[in-house]
């Protein structure tokens, strides 16, 4: 096992990839240095986890105690408060983290407690805020973009796409959810990040709701751009392996 190092980390936590439960690895490794601090069941700093400016406009003493950031932030962020962060991050199948989310918004948000899968899909603040090609918005996000958060709504073009790429490209450590395992372990052999075998994973879906077919063929052709940025995405990821 390395010894941990003087590494200071960025996470780019993407919304419903399982980065819950990296995120408290962080702070069992970095206990009192992480930002946003830390998370429970009751008292969560949202706006902290969501607003660019939370982050950014932390005073300099700040940044210069914090050994790990996490949110859901634009991948250009930890490029905007120190580039020798070293930046760690995992991507999903979109359909499954549309899914997902959706599951997610029908359990804690009590205007959708009633409201089907479909509907809150076709709901007109949730799905260009949190599910239209969200994956690779958080990616081709840049600096001359107003920055609010990532729920900042952008066309994701071809050049979007090319930008996505290539910041994903200069990622130090690419993991996906159904290869948790490997992203833990690549975490801990480059850089000594230890992880807490015994930790559950945050919150997990106990629900029986299932999308229907029609929905799932729907989120398919409504986030083309999604789809083809994973795909490429799981490409990279090979080549990297070789």
């Amino acid at each position: 096992m390395p010894e941990p190092t003087p590494h200071r980390f960025f996470f780019v936590h993407v919304m419903k990839t399982s980065g819950s439960t990296f995120r408290s690895h962080l702070h069992d490794q970095f206990p009192g240095a992480c930002f946003p601090g830390h998370f429970t069941e009751d008292e969560r700093p949202i706006l902290d986890n969501l607003l660019v400016s939370r982050v950014l406009e932390l005073p300099p003493e700040v940044h210069a105690r914090i050994r790990a950031y996490s949110g859901h932030f634009p991948f250009v962020v930890p490029s905007l408060i120190d580039p020798a962060l070293v930046t760690l991050t995992m991507l999903r199948e979109p359909i499954s983290r549309i899914v997902s989310h959706l599951k997610h918004t029908k359990r804690v948000e009590p205007r959708h407690h009633d409201h089907s899968l479909e509907e809150i899909y076709e709901d007109p603040w949730t799905f260009p805020l949190f599910l239209h090609d969200h994956q690779v918005k958080v990616f081709a996000m840049t600096r001359d973009d107003k920055l609010e958060s990532v729920m900042d709504v952008i066309d994701i073009d071809d050049d979007r796409l090319r930008i996505a790429l290539d910041h994903l490209r200069s990622v130090d450590v690419l993991g996906f959810t159904d290869r948790h395992d490997e992203f833990l372990a690549e975490c801990e052999r480059r850089f000594g990040i230890t992880h807490t075998p015994a930790r559950g994973r945050w919150r997990a879906a106990t629900e029986d709701w299932t999308p229907s077919a029609e929905l799932l063929r729907r989120i398919e052709r409504d986030n083309q751009r999604d789809v083809e940025f994973y795909e490429l995405a799981l490409e990279h990821a090979a080549e990297r392996a070789r």
